[in-house]
């Protein structure tokens, strides 16, 4: 658990002394000293200032949901049934998944600041400092589970980079089946995950996280990418990042999406993601729980499935699995 209390007194980036501290919060200096080096854990700086103080390197601007309600178009709004804001959560998708579905038409909304047990796919951990990133949930009912929903993940991808796009102008890349790709380094992952409902529909909970500002010290460790983690600030220092625009293009996306995705699926987005699939045409290996194969990428179908040829010349339509990119070392090998 994070020391809430101080990281709101220390967020504003000012000096501040150890001993008024103590006394705000009525604690021993000694349990404040504890508490920094909790905050120093999670990926925050913490700087010494004269006269015993200190303060943060990097100020946090909290996202405030009132903001970003007044910021969405109207529509958007009328099927918004909740958007929650939390300084510090297990996991958003979590969060959302232990609550009832929303009603139909519309969509549940979970920020967190900082998540305790952040997941990607295969339950790996995915974890950025307080106020770095977005971490981002949203849940919706389908009355009728579609047809195609193993594609939904890739079509959140698909709406992550147009969100993107509209606050960076950046031109990002996909990597099936879940990842968010910039200079061939990871900038977000998305995991979807959904829950039958007695009536034939499903509760379907898509969570997103993006690095923002994130040290790169903290970068280098966080990512199971090969080429390591990215952020957008240091991706693209010339577009200032506001972490609220980036939410309220996400939530604006994400909604499109589900409205249609029952009707539609994943066609509208497929052109788009085979135009940013960063391992189209590239010598792979993909492991699955069937073994290891070797192969070239040669699109995506209809369902979301990755269109594989092996080294027989076979197509193969792999529905999941790890896929990275063979190089001329692994051949040798």
């Amino acid at each position: 658990m994070l020391p809430i209390a101080l990281l709101e007194r220390l967020a504003d980036g000012r000096d501040h002394s150890r001993a008024l501290l103590s006394e705000s919060l009525a604690l021993a200096v000694e349990e404040i000293d504890k508490q920094l080096v909790d905050l120093e854990s999670v990926g925050l700086a913490i700087v010494a200032t004269a006269d015993d103080g200190l303060r943060l390197a990097e100020p946090i601007d909290w996202i405030e949901p009132r903001s970003i309600e007044l910021a969405l178009g109207r529509s958007t709004v009328a099927r918004i049934e909740s958007l929650e804001r939390s300084l510090e959560l297990e996991s958003t998708n979590r969060y959302l998944l232990g609550r009832q579905p929303p009603e139909s038409g519309k969509a549940r909304i979970a920020i967190a600041e900082f998540q305790t047990a952040g997941r990607g796919r295969r339950g790996r951990s995915w974890s950025m400092p307080p106020g770095a990133g977005i971490a981002l949930s949203a849940s919706w009912q389908f009355e009728q589970t579609p047809g195609h929903l193993a594609a939904l993940s890739l079509a959140v991808g698909a709406a992550a980079r147009r969100a993107i796009a509209d606050v960076t102008a950046l031109d990002i890349g996909l990597k099936w089946p879940n990842d968010l790709i910039v200079n061939q380094g990871k900038l977000g992952g998305i995991l979807v995950e959904l829950a039958p409902l007695p009536n034939g529909g499903c509760h379907v909970v898509a969570g997103i996280g993006i690095n923002v500002n994130v040290p790169p010290s903290y970068l280098a460790k966080v990512s199971d990418f090969g080429q390591g983690a990215r952020d957008l600030s240091s991706t693209a220092p010339e577009w200032p990042i506001d972490r609220e625009a980036l939410a309220v293009g996400l939530i604006e996306h994400f909604i499109e999406l589900f409205s249609g995705f029952a009707e539609t699926g994943f066609e509208p987005y497929r052109a788009e993601w085979l135009s940013a699939h960063v391992l189209y045409g590239q010598r792979v290996e993909l492991k699955s729980g069937s073994g290891t194969t070797v192969g070239t990428v040669r699109g995506i179908d209809s369902d979301g499935a990755l269109v594989l040829e092996d080294e027989t010349g076979a197509t193969r339509h792999v529905i999941s699995g790890d896929v990275t990119i063979r190089t001329q070392h692994d051949a040798r090998d």
